[in-house]
């Protein structure tokens, strides 16, 4: 006859640790840091995003194409008072006015500055001079000055 298991001595580990149990609540902040396993600075939980699994918990189910935001800039937070239930262009709007978001100078990849976009819109030079002047191709230049590109950063920068 197989041996029944006895749950009441299975040792726990971190993988079943129940949810209020891989967290740590910081007082000055306020903020509840998870302390299990991350991804890309995000807790998991059960093959969830912890901050998801702690928002639903404390205010329901999230409606679809929604995401639980941070309004504490702390990605592992878990704290459900610190999340909002709020679209992909309301999260990445909130971390361009936070200044937590590459735009602009700040991004990697970019080659002007805000001063050099403002001197492209206002130039009376041709798309194909501005490229050859600036050093970027004769679209970006186009695109800067249709409005299409860098108009946030010119936004903030004003």
């Amino acid at each position: 006859m197989p041996r029944k298991f006895d749950e009441s001595k299975r040792q726990r580990t971190r993988r079943n640790t129940p949810f209020d149990e891989k967290y740590e609540r910081i007082t000055e902040s306020g903020c509840w840091i998870w302390t299990a396993g991350t991804t890309s600075g995000y807790g998991e939980h059960g093959g969830k995003l912890a901050h998801r699994v702690s928002y639903e918990r404390a205010k329901g189910k999230l409606p679809p194409g929604m995401f639980a935001c941070h309004t504490c800039d702390v990605r592992c937070c878990v704290n459900p008072d610190h999340l909002y239930a709020g679209t992909v262009k309301d999260n990445s709007k909130d971390a361009v006015e936070r200044k937590r978001h590459a735009f602009g100078e700040r991004a990697g990849g970019n080659k002007l500055t805000i001063e050099q976009v403002k001197q492209i819109i206002e130039s009376p030079l041709s798309g194909r001079q501005i490229a050859i002047k600036f050093g970027v191709t004769r679209s970006l230049a186009s695109a800067i000055r249709r409005g299409e590109r860098w108009k946030l950063a010119l936004e903030i920068a004003s």
